[in-house]
């Protein structure tokens, strides 16, 4: 089955559950409900405050999206369930959890 193709309105969280919210603007030239999709993502880390100690996530990046058919400039652009990096330590990293839409969906 196909995953969803994240939009701006994607829910990021970071392994420690904490939501995050997107800074970058996405590719302006694939919309899906009037949202930029995403071929690499990044944000802030924020809401709960990641409770991971000594050094919590307070930002993530996403360096490139795992679709294997669609494509933005040449480059896949991020599904529901990719994962990236965030700056928390001793571990890090995140997850697309939803996709913000429910229309396009890859193959």
């Amino acid at each position: 089955m196909g995953k969803l193709v994240a939009n701006a309105e994607a829910k990021i969280q970071c392994i420690h559950g904490s939501d995050a919210s997107i800074t970058s603007t996405g590719e302006t030239r694939l919309r899906i409900k009037g949202k930029n999709v995403f071929t690499e993502m990044s944000g802030k880390v924020n809401s709960p405050p990641c409770p991971q100690k000594p050094k919590p996530c307070l930002s993530f990046t996403i360096m490139k999206g795992t679709a294997a058919k669609l494509t933005v400039g040449g480059n896949p652009v991020i599904l529901k369930g990719d994962i990236g990096t965030t700056d928390g330590a001793p571990t890090n990293g995140c997850e697309v959890k939803e996709a913000g839409q429910s229309i396009l969906i890859t193959a």
